[in-house]
């Protein structure tokens, strides 16, 4: 989440204060001070840092919305390879009941780029149209209205990534 053109947000679940703890380090290490604002479920971490903000603004294209430049598709494998990683750390998952790696996006666009790395790296993978629009509840009865979802999901070449997936 970028909030203007030197302000970044990190959405972090609660559950994940392994993230927290990495990003602090990091933010520390560059002598940046941060805050945080407490959310349903999770926090935002808030920081500025110009130079960082200016580059990932190029990776956005709307509200939830990113695509990594074209640019990307064209770098080593082994820094698309980490960048993928990244991604999946952050915003996928590995439903070890299915034996799937799934990353979920209202962007088709982002995820057909994912896909074309992906493809590069030898993992062959799927996107298929998700949960629709609508009206939806979280947790606590609050309602919300939500995009048109996509889903990527790969099993085979997962250990490649470092994933577990048989």
């Amino acid at each position: 989440h970028i909030a203007n053109s030197w302000r970044i947000g990190l959405t972090i679940a609660n559950k994940d204060i392994h993230i927290y703890r990495k990003v602090e380090r990091i933010l520390k290490s560059f002598n940046r001070k941060f805050s945080i604002i407490e959310r349903e479920g999770c926090f935002q971490l808030v920081f500025s840092l110009a130079w960082l903000c200016r580059w990932l603004n190029t990776w956005r294209y709307g509200n939830s919305m990113k695509k990594p430049p074209r640019w990307v598709e064209k770098i080593p494998i082994n820094y698309q390879k980490a960048l993928i990683r990244g991604y999946l750390d952050a915003d996928g998952y590995v439903d070890y009941k299915k034996n799937e790696v799934r990353l979920t996006s209202i962007y088709l666009e982002g995820l057909l780029s994912v896909r074309r790395i992906l493809m590069r790296l030898g993992i062959p993978c799927s996107i298929r149209k998700g949960i629709g629009p609508g009206k939806h509840q979280f947790p606590s009865g609050r309602t919300y209205n939500a995009k048109q979802k996509y889903d990527l999901r790969f099993r085979q070449g997962a250990y490649n990534l470092g994933y577990s997936i048989k």
